[in-house]
């Protein structure tokens, strides 16, 4: 079941670049004992110049000793 991870992570804000185009970037910081190996997490981007959402899925591997 999907879980929002608002208070895990942090947006900066908006940079133009010389180009015109903007960017901005996103921090997520996970937990092993609340993100054990083997959860799912996808980022999600939603922007009215997307014709669809655009995602991206990785799988939390098990920490290296």
């Amino acid at each position: 079941e999907p879980v929002s991870l608002s208070k895990e992570s942090s947006l900066s804000s908006h940079r133009q670049h010389s180009d015109g185009t903007y960017s901005l970037s996103s921090h997520l910081t996970l937990r092993p004992d609340k993100n054990p190996p083997g959860t799912v997490i996808t980022c999600r981007v939603s922007h009215p110049a997307l014709e669809t959402p655009s995602d991206a899925t990785l799988t939390v591997d098990k920490p290296e000793p």
